[in-house]
């Protein structure tokens, strides 16, 4: 009976099991090879391999490896959201300096245009073919109408305390 050596990564590192499913696996072979085998340039097969070997202090080395990948991923998590809140002030500093009207105007005609595509597709009986067409469009504004509310307002109150905190973790 073969062993599934990602069930056991999944048992004891589901963050790394996570992303062996998706597009950080390299990453997460990567933690495993070096963990596990001492080097970040291991193949899958040969992660697979140590996980299975049935060696006692495997568990311990996937729980390390586990902490260290969450790390990591908190380390990267804090830069990414300082390089997006760099992008939205600098974004509202290019407004405010130039006194550029249009993001006002677009604000304004994405919010007519979300509502209204509301309105048409609860009012109004649509035949099928365009049902579906509107139905993309109506995402698409909605997700555009997302970004106007979150430009404008921030994109909620929870974020902005997470912000503040960050704000203090980061700063010495």
């Amino acid at each position: 009976m073969d062993i599934n050596w990602k069930s056991i990564v999944a048992t004891v590192a589901p963050s790394l099991a996570t992303a062996l499913g998706g597009p950080m696996s390299g990453m997460a072979v990567g933690y495993l090879a070096k963990t596990l085998l001492g080097k970040e340039a291991a193949s899958e097969a040969e992660v697979a391999t140590a996980v299975t070997s049935q060696d006692p202090d495997i568990l311990l080395k996937l729980k390390a490896a586990e902490y260290e990948f969450e790390a990591k991923l908190a380390e990267v998590g804090v830069e990414l959201e300082q390089i997006a809140a760099k992008d939205r002030g600098s974004a509202r500093n290019r407004e405010i300096a130039l006194r550029d009207s249009m993001p006002k105007i677009l604000a304004v005609l994405i919010t007519l245009g979300f509502f209204g595509m509301l309105a048409v597709m609860t009012l109004v009986d649509l035949p099928g073919a365009n049902r579906d067409l509107l139905n993309v469009m109506l995402g698409a504004l909605g997700a555009a109408w997302t970004s106007v509310v979150g430009y404008f307002f921030g994109s909620s109150a929870g974020s902005q305390e997470k912000t503040r905190i960050l704000g203090k973790v980061v700063s010495p």
